[in-house]
């Protein structure tokens, strides 16, 4: 298994995801990416401040492992902002 990093994937579809992700491999060794437990974020705004809207990414699923072909995504970004890992983190618990 590769590197594990927390990080936002971009896809094709437009669709911007926050998760634990790692790049693998797969049988005919091409690349995918691994995504654990995948939500969508929101920074909301309202008179008291701001606030941060968390979703899970597809909301009828039962797995929180999801692989992503390379050639589906758009970029891919590692994420080091404590607050918001921070906020993933409490999400899940």
């Amino acid at each position: 298994m590769g590197e594990e990093f927390h990080g936002v994937i971009k896809l094709v579809t437009g669709a911007e995801i926050f998760g634990l992700i790692s790049v693998e491999e797969n049988d005919l060794g091409n690349p995918v990416v691994l995504v654990q437990t995948p939500v969508t974020m929101k920074v909301l705004s309202h008179g008291a401040g701001q606030y941060v809207k968390i979703k899970p990414w597809l909301e009828l699923a039962d797995e929180d492992m999801y692989l992503i072909a390379y050639d589906r995504i758009i970029t891919m970004s590692q994420v080091k902002d404590k607050q918001m890992i921070e906020f993933y983190t409490r999400y899940l618990e």
